[in-house]
This record gives C-alpha cells, sequence and structure tokens, in this order.
C-alpha cells in the first residue's frame, strides 16, 4: 500500500501510521496487485471522512477508485450516519467521481492568519484579506458543465441505446482540455461538447457510424451536438489499432517499442491515459492503459536523466547573464528553467507534463507543490539574477530530495555548490543525469545518444502535433 500511495499520491495527508488514519481499504486487479486504495481517517462519531484515495495510473479511469470509494462510503455512512471526503475545486475528476457516487458539493472557505504559509497559496490569503469574495468561482461557474461529465451522459443517455447491439468500448480521450479536466467555460467557444470515441471490431465500424449518425439528436443538455467547425458531431467510430496509430504513430495493443515511447510526445501520451473510460466490452482501454500509464524502468531513468542534463546546461546562466548587465537575458533564461524543472517534478511524480498552455495548471494541481510554485514565480519575477538565483535554489533542493525519495537513480548530496570559481549557486544537475543514466541496464537504451524524448530535444508545435514527423525526428536523432 505505501508503495502504491508513494507512486499515485505521494503528497497524500493520509499514509499508514499517520494519526487519525484509522483503517484502509484496498481493491486489487486481475493479476492480484493492489491497483486502488481509500481511507478512514480522522472521522468522527458524526461524520466519516474518506481520504488517502489513489489509483495506480495504468489503471485509472477503469472503475477501480469508484469501487474502494463506495466501499469506505458505504462503510462510514453505516458507522456514523454521514460521510465525506475533501477535495479541492479545481479536482474535476474527482469532483465528478464523487458526484457519481451519489454525493452533493458543499463549497468550504479556509481562512488563515495573515502571512501565515497555507498549502494552497495566494488564494486562500486574498479570501481574508478580502480581494476575492468566498464563493466567487462557484458563482462563476455555476451554469458550467464539465466537458467530462457532459461527455458521460451523453454516452450513458445517447451514445450506449444506439450502440446496445453493438460489442465496443468508449471513452473520452484524445484532443480537447476536457480530457485532462482543465476546461472551462472559456473552452465552449470551440471544439467543445458531448463527444466521446467508440471503438468496434473492423468489420462493424461502417454499420456504427451510420447507427450514430442517424441517431444523435441535434442538442444535448443544451449544447449542440455538432461540435467542430465544419458541423461534424463529436462521436467518433472506428477500430482502435486505426485510432491509436493516427492519434499516436503506432498502436499500443501490438506492443510499445522504444521508438514509440521516445517519439510520442507527453502531451499525447497524457490524451490517452487520463479522460474517462465509459465501457471496455472489448477490453481496449484496459491493455491501452496499461500498456501505457508510465515508461518501463530503464526509459524512465532515461527520459529523467534528459530533463536533469537540461537543466545543467543552463544552471549557471541567469547569474552570469545578470553579471554582464543583461537583465533581459537573465529572466528569459530563469523563465526557460522555470519550465524545465516543472517538467521534471511531474515526470518525478509519474505525471506526463502537458503541453505550454496546461503546465502551470498541471503543476498546481499536484499535490505538495504550494511551496515550490511560489518559488518559481518568485523567481521568474524577480528584478535581479541573485534573488532569481536565492529562489531557483529553493526549487533545486526540492527536486534534488524528490530524485532521492523516488529511488530511480542513486541517492545524491542535494546542497547547492559553486559554478566553477564562479559566484553562482547551482544544484550540479549534470550529477543527476549521470547517476540515472549510470543505473540503466538495458543496453540498447543505454546505447541512445544523451537527448532524451521528442519533447526534449523538439520544441515546434508542428512537430510535436504530427506523429509521423515526431517518429522521423526520433528515429534520426537517435539512430533507431
Amino acid at each position: 500500500m505505501s508503495a502504491l500511495l508513494a507512486a499515485a499520491a505521494p503528497s497524500s495527508w493520509a499514509a499508514p501510521g499517520v494519526a487519525g488514519v484509522r483503517r484502509w481499504a484496498g481493491v486489487r486487479g486481475d493479476d492480484g496487485d493492489l491497483v486502488a486504495v481509500a481511507a478512514d481517517a480522522w472521522s468522527c462519531p458524526q461524520v466519516g471522512f474518506v481520504a488517502g484515495v489513489a489509483t495506480a495510473a495504468r489503471r485509472r479511469g477503469t472503475g477501480y477508485g469508484e469501487m474502494v470509494c463506495r466501499l469506505v462510503l458505504g462503510d462510514l455512512l453505516a458507522s456514523c450516519g454521514r460521510a465525506a471526503p475533501m477535495v479541492d475545486t479545481a479536482n474535476h475528476a474527482a469532483l465528478a467521481l464523487y458526484e457519481r457516487l451519489g454525493l452533493r458539493v458543499r463549497p468550504l472557505a479556509a481562512a488563515a492568519l495573515e502571512g501565515a504559509r497555507t498549502r494552497s497559496g495566494r488564494r486562500w490569503e486574498n479570501l481574508v484579506r478580502g480581494e476575492v469574495a468566498a464563493g466567487r468561482v462557484d458563482e462563476m461557474m455555476s451554469g458550467f458543465i464539465p466537458g467530462l461529465e457532459l461527455s458521460r451522459a451523453f454516452y450513458i443517455q445517447v451514445v450506449r441505446p444506439i450502440m446496445a447491439d453493438v460489442p465496443h468500448s468508449a471513452a473520452l480521450i484524445g484532443a480537447g482540455s476536457e480530457v485532462l479536466a482543465f476546461d472551462t467555460e472559456r473552452s465552449t467557444d470551440h471544439d467543445w461538447g458531448p463527444r466521446v470515441v467508440v471503438f468496434v471490431e473492423e468489420h462493424r465500424v461502417q454499420q456504427a457510424r451510420r447507427a450514430v449518425d442517424g441517431g444523435l439528436p441535434e442538442v444535448f443538455r443544451g449544447y449542440p451536438t455538432a461540435v467542430t467547425g465544419a458541423g461534424r458531431h463529436g462521436v467518433q467510430v472506428g477500430d482502435a489499432a486505426t485510432w491509436f496509430t493516427g492519434r499516436l504513430g503506432f498502436d499500443p495493443l501490438r506492443g510499445v517499442s522504444v521508438l514509440d515511447w521516445l517519439s510520442t510526445p507527453w502531451q499525447r501520451l497524457a490524451e490517452v491515459t487520463c479522460g474517462e473510460v465509459f465501457h471496455d466490452g472489448l477490453d481496449v482501454m484496459e491493455r491501452v492503459r496499461a500498456a501505457l500509464g508510465w515508461y518501463p524502468p530503464d526509459l524512465e531513468r532515461y527520459v529523467l536523466a534528459g530533463q536533469w542534463r537540461r537543466l545543467a546546461q543552463q544552471e549557471a546562466f541567469p547569474g552570469r547573464c545578470g553579471e554582464v548587465g543583461d537583465d533581459l537575458g537573465s529572466a528569459l533564461v530563469t523563465a526557460g528553467l522555470a519550465r524545465d524543472l516543472m517538467r521534471l517534478v511531474l515526470l518525478m511524480r509519474r505525471r506526463y507534463p502537458p503541453y505550454a498552455k496546461w503546465l502551470g495548471s498541471a503543476f498546481a494541481r499536484l499535490s505538495g507543490t504550494a511551496e515550490l510554485a511560489d518559488a518559481l514565480s518568485a523567481a521568474v519575477a524577480a528584478t535581479g539574477w541573485r534573488q532569481r538565483e536565492e529562489h531557483l535554489g529553493v526549487v533545486y533542493r526540492r527536486a534534488a530530495a524528490l530524485h532521492n525519495r523516488v529511488g530511480a537513480g542513486p541517492a545524491l548530496e542535494g546542497s547547492l555548490r559553486a559554478y566553477h570559481r564562479r559566484p553562482f549557486q547551482v544544484i550540479d544537475a549534470g550529477r543527476f543525469a549521470d547517476a540515472l543514466s549510470g543505473a540503466i541496464t538495458d543496453t540498447r537504451v543505454r546505447a541512445l545518444p544523451p537527448v532524451g524524448s521528442v519533447d526534449q530535444f523538439g520544441d515546434c508545435v508542428d512537430l510535436l502535433t504530427d506523429p509521423r514527423r515526431c517518429r522521423a525526428a526520433t528515429r534520426a536523432i537517435l539512430d533507431l
């Protein structure tokens, strides 16, 4: 259980041995591995509380999290009469799960003494100062239905009856902010609405498409079912091999090679491992998510080494630029280092970093990153190189500690040090890259050039959104 929590929810307040955490429930998969857990924690006679909910990354969206939550909530209802989880309003996936379980959202405001540290940072401080009215966010979003919730209802009420006689799998995956639960009311102005990807056997594709085309309403819950600029509805029907090959450049049901892993952008991997599976009658989605849930150990070390190496290449530059009077250059390098640090932390926490628009949002939602986010924000906003260096140093030390805790490579000393004989404090990120590379045992992975995956050597939208180009570039650069 500790291993599952460390991988899936490393900053959970509830953990084995923590005071007030009374009991744990778990669900095992078909292979006997523990895949989901939840705890009865800090409950009182009148209300039972659910905490420590975690699902293995490769099994998310397959119902195991819902299963263990039902078990704990049912037991707490029987013993206490009332039960509740605590969840952040930005965690749309968790909110959707709890609403499916019949729970009702009750907004709460939290306050702290002005100047005190809080896990949620500035927002709580602003509530205390009166700069943001309590409940304002809920009022702004009161008429908005998150796309994941809308698409789930659309499948259950509309698509499933149409497909009742056709074996299929159905999910919300692929492009779209709602797949990663980042959509807001602003998202509804284009390419947004009730959407479902439906997989059927290849010989049934045309039959299923005709049934869907003829059976969809024009409007569902007030939203048009035509979601594209060309007026096409949002139900994609096809066979799994064709769809995944088009989206990723390969079919994960046939295995995942070194080239497949390293040529697939993190955004695309997130798009097929996040979202939600509504039905898996063809046993497609569970196998895909198991295959793509996370990198194999040696490829994980290779990608992490590549990310540390990116830091090593520029960690002394904010100071050097500032020393010669180039404050703008120092600020630009600092912003790039902040981006790479955010990506590194997400990768060490086994989350695929999304593309630029959602990188900050994904980082903010990651538990335990409030202090890091504050330090990175301060580094980017600083007006001198020494201040930038100081704030980056906070994040470097925390990243080093996380490296040691994750254990993908040998533990290393995590203090800052001078860059050669220059007055710049760095973590010497190359040490971490070398340690991770040295821990790789697969001779083929060990022999790869030290440039990392396509996201680490390519930074062009027209490259990263074209699987064919990604594969060609990766094959050429890595000699695969």
